[in-house]
């Protein structure tokens, strides 16, 4: 996950992070969301022009399913993960002084983020990733100080192999995501659609909405061994066995 990009290339970045920073909380959110996968793709004329960045950023590893991605996709996929983050506290408010003040909590953190990748500094994803592993396991929605910092002792080999901890926590949000959307839909089953469930399995059909669930319980069952997987020999995660219990 060290990003070292060619001289020209950081000065054009650090020049859109300028920029960003001097812009109003509304332009520098709306700015962010269009710049981060143009930058990271590599669709900005400075950026093509520089063949470390296009090493760095645009050529493709296979990973452990075989399946080429760049490091710029990955990093895309880390800032989803913030946006999701964020976009979820800015929901649960409903005060317009509570939303923007979470609104700029988010701008800023984003901004950082997005400098530490330039500085070779990925902290602010530790601290994210962690806390979503925590959150799913745990029932915790984050640590500070002296615990965070004993938390991320624990972490630290696991944390080095930045690809490998990447891939292990997108399947991890992903699996709880579908194992979320199948209780719900068990839920509505078992109550409004219950009598037509019941009446369309004995004519030998299936409503779409246990179609729905079926394929979540396939990809869930796919997703678990990937985990599992990835997790082998790996002491800090032992506890995804409560996630796929």
């Amino acid at each position: 996950m060290k990003i070292n990009p060619g001289l020209e290339a950081k000065k054009f970045l650090e020049s859109r992070v300028e920029t960003m920073r001097s812009a109003r909380l509304e332009d520098g959110l709306h700015r962010l969301k269009e710049d981060i996968p143009l930058i990271f793709t590599g669709r900005y004329d400075k950026l093509k022009k520089d063949s470390r960045y296009i090493q760095g950023f645009l050529s493709k590893q296979p990973d452990l399913r075989g399946e080429k991605f760049s490091l710029g996709d990955t990093l895309i996929g880390v800032f989803s993960i913030l946006d999701k983050k964020y976009n979820e506290r800015i929901a649960q408010k409903g005060k317009d002084e509570d939303r923007t003040e979470i609104e700029q909590e988010y701008f800023n953190t984003k901004l950082e983020a997005l400098e530490g990748v330039f500085a070779c500094d990925i902290s602010v994803f530790e601290h994210i990733l962690i806390g979503i592993f925590l959150r799913h396991t745990r029932q915790q929605d984050k640590l500070e100080e002296e615990n965070l910092e004993k938390t991320k002792e624990r972490f630290r080999a696991f944390v080095e192999e930045g690809e490998l901890l990447l891939r292990f926590f997108f399947h991890l949000d992903e699996f709880c995501r579908l194992n979320r959307s199948r209780a719900e839909i068990d839920k509505t089953k078992k109550s409004s659609l219950s009598a037509a469930l019941e009446d369309e399995i004995l004519k030998g059909k299936t409503t779409a909405e246990l179609k729905k669930q079926i394929v979540a319980c396939c990809k869930l069952e796919h997703l678990a061994g990937k985990l599992v997987e990835i997790s082998q020999g790996q002491e800090p995660l032992s506890g995804i066995k409560l996630v796929l219990d």
